[in-house]
């Protein structure tokens, strides 16, 4: 059985549900992902708090991690903040001064496909993009770390920038280019032109707007009226298009040349020949020169370097000033150039060229020079799974094959000099039992695709000893754990009670085994099933697929004994979460049509009469891939309440109160620097487990923001809201 209140999708059957909302996890980035938006069937009141200071700076000596993936893209902000952002969706803020990371923040689930600073404030608009059909434009607070507004785009977006003065954004789709008020988010006006836009820049004044399509058009709109004033005919299919010198020139390139056209008169008076995969970048609106970086590839001397083309313009032409290798270890991704003193750099006003790489870094490259500086960052572990028992918490680390078994509350951690890790044996769940038992099995999906020999299941208490000796023909090395022979088979779901454990496989069998002797008890069939849990006695709780089957019975009743089922009626598609608390309540996850539309719900379910189930909250899409707790908290006049968090919908966790005066209330819990992927009871509240290996702790009243535990190569980081630090070591 889980430990109380912890509500999962423990590998809920997605190769049978409807596609859910892929979360990308740290080194595996999925390809696409969807992100279903909270609708009013669960709506959130205000963050409770932001991110605070204490997290992001909690010594001086602090350097944050770097991205996990590529460097989508980046930028210079106007006090000279450098501002990255990433196919893993998250926004790194770089010093520098100090030439490190120094804030890293999660802004969504898909990969961050464009990014624009806006003038005179510390906001950025990012656009989403999953590369199937989700796109988001939303625009963050990147000191406060809270998002301002997000638009409701429907359609890929092809530009995103803002006017000069910050007082519009503007995003360009494939017909045509519509403004957007920069502090409210309000559309002005209806869309200009009707044709695709990949370059929208404004006059200094915000009178005029500059737009260029890729069908050979460089047009000037009057904002005062919003109407067309000039429309130039220029070379078409430019990749990277960018102005400069003053609104004068525009460059870009297509397939074959590089152009420089008069953006007053439209005539080509300069091209060369064009580089693939290049990017064309410019210091700012009034220098009249720009520069072409582009990845060395092939058997060239200077391949695996970045190949830098300085150019510069004038009325009367174009000249080319030479060209610079720069050594870098990585791919190139992303580019740009900025005038700023930096502590490296040779003058104030040098040219500084950040690129970005394909392993998530960041260098920089002061003009004159042919080497690239990296800029410094923390390796922080990532955290595949987690579960809490009595004495504390269970956590699995990703691409380090090993475990650690942490308090349960931050306030013993920080009594901690060091937290010992152990060998996990390549798996990549664990559960916990009773008596402090944690079981260490491999979800089955994930070891078919990499091809990893078959893993058994094994059992360890917190302090790493056996619970029962291990059986004879145990492998080699399993002296402190306990090993189970299960099926198998690839595994779906696990349970842990008592002297027993409970396994659901791809199959859809469903098999008990005893830890006294790692002997199969009972095994049953049933293609439909996504969860199992122990359920009275001696019976066992089945979670169906009842669309798959043509079924109107996703729960099924096995008896253990006798091997007779009791199918359960209830009206949904499928069940895919289970979860029996100390009381006896049963909680699980189902899938619900209305109308046209799936809903997701979590509900109370009554095995004596389905039908009168309490529904506890509700989701207007499907997500099979979410957290769930339930948990006591007390209300302001000393009452306790039974509350419940969730993840549903893949954004931040929301509270929900189930009693008391705030019954029915949901409020968005304080961020931290990651979305949470799974939550686990604690004392009164709640923590999460980030996506990217964070543990936090929340008060569970308030939703406020307690501590937050970072694992790093060798250490440890304690950080809490009162303000305290604690360092300590990573022993085997």
């Amino acid at each position: 059985m889980n430990a109380p209140g912890v509500f999962h999708a423990r590998a809920s059957g997605r190769e049978t549900l409807r596609p859910p909302p892929a979360k990308p996890q740290a080194g595996r980035r999925a390809a696409g992902c969807i992100i279903l938006v909270l609708s009013g069937f669960l709506s959130v009141n205000a963050p409770a708090n932001a991110i605070e200071g204490w997290i992001t700076r909690p010594e001086e000596d602090f350097v944050a991690p770097a991205h996990v993936g590529a460097v989508t893209c980046v930028t210079v902000d106007e006090t000279g903040r450098i501002l990255s952002a990433g196919e893993d969706g998250f926004l790194v803020i770089w010093d520098g001064a100090a030439m490190a990371a120094q804030e890293r923040f999660q802004l969504g689930q898909c990969p961050v496909e464009k990014i624009a600073a806006r003038p005179g404030r510390n906001e950025v608009a990012v656009y989403e993009d999953d590369g199937i059909d989700f796109h988001r434009v939303s625009v963050w607070n990147y000191v406060e770390k809270e998002r301002r507004f997000t638009l409701p785009v429907t359609n890929p977006v092809l530009y995103c920038g803002y006017t000069a003065r910050g007082n519009y954004l503007v995003l360009g789709f494939s017909g045509g280019v519509a403004l957007f008020d920069g502090e409210t988010g309000e559309q002005r006006g209806e869309k200009l032109g009707t044709y695709p836009v990949t370059l929208a820049v404004s006059s200094r004044t915000e009178r005029t707007l500059q737009t260029y399509s890729p069908s050979g058009i460089l047009d000037y709109w009057d904002l005062d009226s919003f109407t067309l004033s000039l429309s130039l005919s220029v070379p078409a299919n430019l990749q990277t298009p960018l102005v400069f010198g003053r609104y004068r020139f525009l460059a870009g390139q297509d397939s074959g040349r590089l152009f420089v056209v008069d953006a007053v008169s439209g005539r080509t008076f300069f091209e060369t020949e064009a580089i693939p995969g290049s990017i064309l970048c410019r210091a700012n609106d009034e220098d009249a020169s720009f520069s072409r970086v582009s990845p060395v590839r092939g058997e060239d001397v200077q391949a695996g370097s970045v190949r830098r083309e300085d150019f510069t313009v004038s009325s009367g032409g174009a000249a080319w000033r030479g060209e610079t290798f720069v050594s870098m270890d990585s791919g190139l991704s992303a580019a740009a150039v900025f005038s700023a003193g930096l502590s490296n750099a040779d003058a104030d006003h040098a040219k500084n060229f950040l690129y970005g790489s394909d392993d998530g870094r960041l260098a920089l490259a002061v003009e004159g020079r042919d080497s690239a500086d990296f800029f410094r960052f923390e390796n922080q572990r990532a955290l595949l799974d987690a579960a809490i028992a009595e004495d504390g918490v269970m956590a699995l680390i990703d691409g380090n094959d090993c475990g650690a078994f942490i308090p349960a509350d931050f306030a013993g951690i920080e009594a901690l000099d060091s937290i010992t890790l152990f060998s996990a044996n390549s798996t990549n769940r664990v559960t916990a039992g009773d008596r402090n038992t944690f079981l260490f099995w491999r979800y089955g999906d994930e070891a078919a695709f990499t091809g990893l020999d078959h893993i058994f299941p094994f059992v360890k208490t917190g302090d790493g000893a056996p619970i029962f000796p291990a059986p004879a023909d145990a492998e080699a090395g399993a002296a402190d754990e306990y090993v189970i022979a299960d099926s198998g088979l690839p595994l779906r779901s696990a349970a842990l009670a008592g002297g027993s454990v409970l396994f659901t496989d791809v199959s859809g069998g469903i098999s008990v085994f005893s830890l006294e002797d790692s002997r199969r008890v009972f095994s049953y069939t049933s293609p439909l099933s996504l969860d199992a849990i122990f359920h009275g006695g001696r019976g066992i709780l089945v979670a169906r697929n009842a669309e798959a089957g043509r079924i109107a019975a996703p729960f099924l009743i096995i008896d253990t004994v006798s091997g007779e089922t009791l199918p359960l009626a209830y009206p949904a598609l499928a069940a895919f979460m289970l979860y029996k608390n100390r009381q006896g309540s049963v909680y699980c996850a189902v899938l619900k049509t209305s109308g046209r539309d799936i809903k997701t719900e979590v509900i109370r379910l009554n095995a004596q009469n389905p039908e009168a189930s309490q529904t506890i909250f509700g989701y207007n899409g499907e997500d099979s891939d979410f957290s769930f707790i339930e948990y006591g908290a007390s209300s302001g006049g000393g009452e306790f309440v039974e509350s419940f968090a969730s993840t549903i919908g893949g954004g931040n966790a929301v509270i929900v109160s189930n009693g008391g005066a705030a019954a029915g209330e949901k409020r968005e819990v304080g961020r931290g620097p990651e979305f949470p992927k799974k939550l686990l009871p604690w004392n009164g509240g709640f923590a999460a487990l980030g996506q990217d290996g964070t543990v936090s702790w929340y008060d569970g009243v308030s939703g406020k923001l307690l501590a937050m535990l970072r694992l790093y190569e060798t250490e440890w980081l304690l950080s809490t809201a009162a303000g305290t630090t604690k360092r300590g070591a990573l022993t085997k």
